[in-house]
């Protein structure tokens, strides 16, 4: 089963953390059974686009949920990492009919026998052993698939009649 990681729900700014090249805390869970873990998955709230023309806008997303196939090593008295970054510049895509999709391109690398440092929300992690670097993408039918991005040089649409179907 699912082993749940208790986060705070808040907003993480994707493209200013990019820009200072900062890993913010997500979530954090001690006392993880040891093993070797196989997927990770992440439920991803609102999405909103700044824009310049039209201030905040919510993105669609084909699905909220990330599943990403890889090996997390959880060992006795030492620290395992997931870093997730989120792809801004490839996960976000403008509609012909002015909307946005969100679909989620993520790197993940999974650390095991890590040093973790924290403050102020911000997350450093050195040393240890790389055990999987994974990149997936979320495909419009909320699918998450390993080494993909949405190809987006058709006519990308927002159906509203459709319960915001992506077409």
């Amino acid at each position: 089963g699912w082993v749940h990681v208790p986060s705070n729900s808040e907003t993480s700014p994707l493209l200013a953390l990019k820009a200072s090249g900062q890993a913010k805390l997500y979530g954090k869970k001690n006392n993880v059974k040891v093993g070797t873990y196989s997927k990770v998955r992440v439920t991803l709230g609102d999405t909103t686009v700044r824009t310049k023309t039209s201030g905040n806008v919510k993105a669609v997303l084909p699905s909220d949920v990330v599943e990403i196939n890889t090996t997390a090593k959880v060992r006795a008295n030492e620290s395992t990492v997931v870093k997730l970054d989120f792809l801004a510049d490839k996960s976000l895509h403008a509609t012909s009919d002015n909307k946005y999709v969100f679909a989620a391109v993520v790197n993940s690398e999974t650390r095991s026998g890590a040093t973790v440092s924290e403050e102020g929300g911000v997350v450093t992690s050195t040393g240890g052993t790389v055990d999987a670097n994974t990149t997936v993408g979320v495909d419009l039918s909320g699918v998450s698939k390993a080494n993909f991005q949405l190809n987006t040089t058709g006519d990308l649409k927002i159906n509203t009649a459709a319960n915001g179907a992506i077409s």
